[in-house]
């Protein structure tokens, strides 16, 4: 079903400088464009009509954008940003949700490229709103890689974040979302798709493989069969790019694996998420990582997580280290939607220059 509402009439309230433009700061050459698109969104959200957005951005660009852009530039940010459904469509979407289930996300949670996306996908898809928005900023966050960060005390929150979408059966289309969200970033990002998109996490030894540095080791020097001298010699180069997203479509796998005794995975896990050096010591055991980037998506049933998360990993920083995502299938569409391919290149080339300004 299409997410549409009733066209409702022109509110003059709405129109006023106060209630169009409630921050105060002004939009300087090189950032007026975004910031008037920034705002169209949130009053696009709040269910500004096109013909309302217009007026309001009008008197937003005359009071806060230094200089003015002209009007067309006003009006075509307006019915770009109008093409995208407002977000009480989505929320409505969402109450397919099964009894006992978290609340859909507030309209608030829909914001910037990633609210565009959400809202550009939603009426094309039977995939949750929330597992779209979750998964693509997980993405995008292993996308842009260790760079930025917000320093928590003497310590440094990169952007590798975790989540798992939770579904109440298997009929979530947890993999439906993740479609959408993976041929998305393919077009932010084709050498990160190619290369950077793994999965079967089973050990903590075999993620650090994954993201290894070089591996120096003091070989011998042979002549005649007798040992020399011994010199440093570049075993495995390793791997150059730190940025990995693992996709675990089938979460429980993992966390069976993490449970077994001995098993490395959890700490690893851990460690990686807190952006640490990885490395497990053991004499057997050669590779790490100083600077790993590692980014986690998992999906899994509500049964399975309650019969596998254990009271340990719930107590032990593990499970809060994850953004558990309760999702559902927000429409029946049997022969599936269209995303309108021009929207969505549009869409992918702005977020390839925040990608870039991102990490700078």
């Amino acid at each position: 079903a299409a997410l549409t509402r009733p066209k409702p009439a022109l509110d003059s309230k709405r129109l006023t400088p106060e209630s169009a433009t409630p921050e105060e700061s002004a939009f300087a050459e090189g950032g007026r464009n975004a910031g008037l698109t920034s705002l169209a969104g949130k009053q696009r959200a709040q269910g500004y009509t096109v013909e309302e957005m217009e007026a309001a951005l009008l008197v937003a660009n005359q009071k806060r954008c230094k200089p003015p852009l002209s009007e067309s530039e006003v009006r075509a940010i307006a019915h770009s940003v109008g093409r995208y459904p407002p977000l009480q469509a989505i929320s409505e979407a969402a109450k397919r949700a099964p009894r006992n289930w978290p609340s859909p996300l507030s309209e608030a949670a829909y914001q910037g490229i990633a609210g565009e996306f959400v809202r550009l996908v939603v009426p094309q898809t039977e995939a949750d709103p929330a597992a779209l928005l979750f998964q693509l900023l997980v993405a995008l966050g292993s996308i842009i890689g260790r760079g930025p960060y917000y320093r928590v005390g003497a310590g440094q929150h990169h952007v590798n974040i975790f989540a798992v979408c939770v579904a109440d059966s298997s009929k979530g289309r947890k993999g439906t979302s993740w479609e959408e969200v993976k041929a998305f970033c393919k077009q932010v990002d084709i050498g990160w798709y190619q290369t950077r998109i793994g999965g079967g996490l089973s050990t903590g030894e075999g993620l650090i493989h994954a993201v290894r540095d070089p591996v120096t080791e003091r070989v011998p020097i042979r002549e005649k069969n007798r040992v020399v001298d011994y010199q440093e010699q570049v075993t495995d180069s390793g791997v150059t790019d730190k940025r990995l997203l693992c996709v675990e479509g089938e979460l429980g796998q993992a966390l069976q694996c993490a449970g077994r005794d001995g098993n490395t995975l959890s700490p690893i896990i851990r460690q990686a998420w807190d952006g640490s050096q990885l490395r497990v010591m053991t004499r057997s055991a050669k590779d790490e990582c100083a600077e790993p980037h590692i980014s986690i998506i998992g999906h899994i049933t509500n049964t399975e997580l309650q019969t596998l998360l254990t009271t340990n990993d719930a107590a032990n920083g593990f499970a809060n280290r994850f953004m558990w995502v309760g999702v559902a299938r927000s429409k029946c569409l049997p022969f599936g939607g269209a995303v309108n391919a021009a929207h969505l290149e549009e869409l992918a080339e702005r977020t390839r220059k925040a990608v870039t300004a991102a990490r700078v």
